[in-house]
């Protein structure tokens, strides 16, 4: 059996006042426009997108025209999940994998294979060096798309094999953009832990420095995506990556 459940969603608009669906489009963009601004912590995105070329980007690949206030409440709810929203606006990049489709609360991308299943230890099915090498060189666009990316740098912070995969024609995508953050995303979260020292500092796999005279950590930021994206490299290129000293040293705010 299945069960129809019909529900309105509260919305705060700009002078804060909550407003009920349905609305317009208009007011309904406005509202998406100030909350992704808000969910990235980037303040820039109010001049690189209109309110309505915002919803556009978010809403692709359906058409504007033809949106209800159905489609409305169920993209409301998908925008609650960072992932989406990151996916929808990072679609241009070479290494996210692309929104196939959505309906309601539900989203599709394009299928892939993940690393954790394509055999890169020596326990499974050995790889070649030359797809060992090709998968290293597209982990190193990656780290290049996420210092340049049209949101500004932005820093992985949970890398694990299970994290990256192949698509069909064989292209490495990130598959969790959960912990993917703008730089003042970031610095938001690594400030707000007690230390004593810099290993407290941490997010997932990212650190900033400890301010020892107050035992209080700083919004500096001392790992880059290199660093962190080591994790897979070694997994790729072991054990040659080995032999290659103080190839991932650490070096504060290099992105």
């Amino acid at each position: 059996m299945f069960m129809l459940i019909v529900f309105k969603i509260n919305f705060v608009d700009e002078g804060g006042s909550k407003v009920q669906s349905p609305i317009s489009q208009e007011t309904f963009s406005k509202v998406i426009h100030k909350h992704i601004q808000n969910e990235l912590s980037f303040p820039p995105i109010e001049q690189m997108y209109s309110p309505n070329h915002l919803l556009k980007l978010l809403w692709a690949p359906h058409d504007l025209k033809h949106m209800t206030h159905r489609d409305m409440e169920g993209l409301w709810l998908l925008l609650q999940r960072d992932e989406f929203f990151k996916f929808q606006l990072l679609k241009n990049s070479t290494h996210i994998p692309k929104v196939m489709g959505f309906c309601g609360q539900f989203y599709a991308v394009e299928q892939v294979k993940t690393l954790d299943e394509i055999a890169l230890s020596p326990f499974k099915v050995r790889t070649t060096w030359r797809e060992k090498v090709r998968l290293t060189i597209q982990l190193l666009e990656f780290q290049h798309e996420l210092r340049n990316s049209q949101l500004g740098p932005l820093h992985h912070c949970d890398v694990q094999s299970s994290n990256f995969g192949l698509t069909a024609n064989q292209k490495l995508v990130a598959l969790d953009l959960d912990t993917v953050f703008t730089t003042s995303q970031l610095m938001d979260y690594l400030e707000q832990p007690s230390c004593t020292e810099d290993k407290h500092c941490d997010f997932f796999d990212c650190m900033s420095a400890c301010n020892k005279s107050v035992g209080k950590c700083t919004r500096k930021i001392l790992t880059n995506n290199l660093q962190v994206l080591r994790i897979v490299i070694e997994l790729v290129l072991s054990p040659v990556i080995a032999r290659i000293p103080n190839v991932f040293k650490l070096t504060p705010n290099f992105q």
